[in-house]
Order: structure tokens, then sequence, then C-alpha cells
């Protein structure tokens, strides 16, 4: 059992037309528990016409939100809730609240509860009964050569790839200060656990549990067949270096581009000192996710499943 919170921030996607409603459902629902709510100001400015203003106890930047939420709810998808952890982490690197995604997207392998269950979310919220999975973030830092390094923080993956040309990128890497390998292909994706079953489970990585302290290490589109994912302690610093790039690269966090680059970059990737909490049902476990998610054809849910349907 989790400490029943007592305030509750709340951010929602604007482009999420459901999230219209499912907004006004959390503030009442919230609200009748006798707990605080608060927004962030893109969403109240956003949902203004639609918001029970005499339920909501302020609004304040999301950076702030973060330090005075004790929960914030995310309303959307993956993509919203790795946009929305990516600027809280770098304004406030340090996150003091538990997060729960409530998913009005597609996926939604980081959310605790679809949209249709909010107010079963709510129910557990309130009484505390959840559990909370600390979440490892990358810390991203991008730079010229010998000059200071830019940060960026990531809770799935960061990526070096191709630009607009057509060329492969040649990308040295080094893990621990030790050389790994010389990669040439489309690029290269560093994942954390949260991150394996995102874009480096695409490009043919590992699943990875998420309490396991480790980072993949996955090539895109490899020109060498012998080139594959590698996992490596995630304690190792990991640097990636272009090398004679004949086009510019690119560098992505958790999807959205930060950065062109060539030669003269360097690329350095760790553990950030922080970790994302986030909320889960108490009886949720990843691997139940995976096969619900994925639909494992070897479970016996994924089996039940298709059994029905031809019913």
């Amino acid at each position: 059992m989790a400490r029943k919170p007592q305030r509750i921030g709340i951010v929602a996607n604007p482009e999420k037309s459901g999230n219209r409603d499912l907004i006004q459902t959390l503030i009442r629902s919230f609200h009748a528990a006798g707990l605080a709510v608060r927004l962030d100001d893109n969403t109240a400015r956003h949902f203004a016409e639609v918001l029970p203003s005499h339920l909501i106890d302020g609004v304040m930047p999301l950076s702030k939100l973060t330090g005075w939420a004790q929960v914030l709810a995310v309303l959307g998808g993956d993509g919203t809730m790795l946009r929305v952890m990516g600027e809280a982490l770098s304004a406030q690197p340090e996150l003091r609240c538990a997060v729960a995604a409530i998913n009005s997207g597609t996926l939604g392998f980081l959310s605790c509860a679809t949209a249709d269950e909010a107010q079963e979310a709510v129910n557990f919220i309130v009484e505390g009964n959840f559990q909370i999975s600390h979440r490892a973030v990358i810390e991203i830092r991008v730079g010229v050569k010998n000059r200071r390094l830019k940060t960026f923080y990531a809770l799935n993956e960061v990526a070096v790839t191709r630009g607009a040309g057509c060329r492969m990128v040649s990308l040295e890497v080094c893990v621990g200060g030790r050389f790994v390998n010389h990669y040439a292909g489309d690029g290269l994706i560093v994942a954390t656990p949260t991150g394996s079953t995102a874009y480096s489970l695409s490009a043919g990585g590992p699943i990875i549990e998420p309490m396991a302290p480790v980072f993949a290490i996955t090539p895109i589109c490899p020109h060498a067949l012998s080139d594959r994912a590698i996992v490596v302690s995630d304690s190792s610093l990991v640097q990636i270096l272009p090398k004679d790039l004949r086009d510019p690269a690119l560098i992505a966090v958790d999807g959205e581009q930060i950065a062109e680059i060539d030669d003269t970059f360097r690329v350095e990737i760790r553990r950030a000192p922080v970790v994302v909490p986030l909320i889960f049902r108490s009886e949720a476990s990843f691997f139940g996710v995976l096969r619900q998610k994925l639909g494992w054809a070897g479970s016996t849910d994924a089996r039940k499943s298709r059994t029905d349907s031809k019913t």
C-alpha cells in the first residue's frame, strides 16, 4: 500500500479529443474525494472552456507543478508521457511526484489505466492502493569536442541516425572508456529498460525487465549482418563518436530531434542520478503488460482471446 496523496497535478494532451471529457471526470472525482487539484498552465489554457474552475485549486507551470503535486496525472499516450517527463526533468531533474499515466492514446505501455478506467484509477490513487515502479533515466550530453556539453534527459532512449541524406552513418562506440565497435548503417539506439519495448524493440533489440540495471545498444539496419544489439551495465559511460560522416547525422531524445551533428561532435550517455516513479495497479506485472500489449501467441489470454473472437 502506497502513501495516500493529498495533492494531484493534471497535465493533458490538447490534441487528444477524448481528454476534454476525461479531464472533467478526473477533476470532479479527485475533488469529491477531498484532494487538492491543480493544472499546468498549458492544460488550463487549452481546456479553459470545459474546466470546472471552481473545483481547481490553482494553475502553475509544469516545472512548479511537479514540485507541488504528490501525484501527477498525465492524460494522453506514451508520446505525451515522454514529452511531459522530458520537459519536467529538463526544468527540475529531481522529480518529487509519482506519475500516473492515463492512456487516451494508442499502445500505452507506461499507463496505469485507460480513459475508460479513469474512475478506477481515481479510486486506487485516492486509497493509495498502487505500486510505484522507479524507472531509470538516461542523461545525454551532446557537444563539440573539447567544449561544454549540453544536457538532455530521456526515459526511453537516445538515437543517433542518418539525416535527410540517404548515406549511412558511421559511429564509433566506447563503453566505460573501452572501444566496442565501429557501426555503419542507419544509426544506433541506446535504450533504458523502459525504452526496450519502444524504438529499440522495433530495431531488433531485446526486451528488458524494468528494474534491470542495464542499457541496450541497438544498431539500426547495420551494414554488417554480424552487428547485433548488446546489453551493458548502466553504471558505464557510453560514448558515441561520429566518424567520417559525409552528411550530418541527427540526434533524437525520446523521439524528439534535438541536434544535427557532424564529426566534430560527441555524445555521452550515462544513467542519470534520478528516477521517474511510475504508478501502476497493485496487481499489475510487467510480463502481464507484455502479454496484453504484444499479443503474445503463447499466452493463455492471447489464445483465449483468439478463440473467443472466432465464436
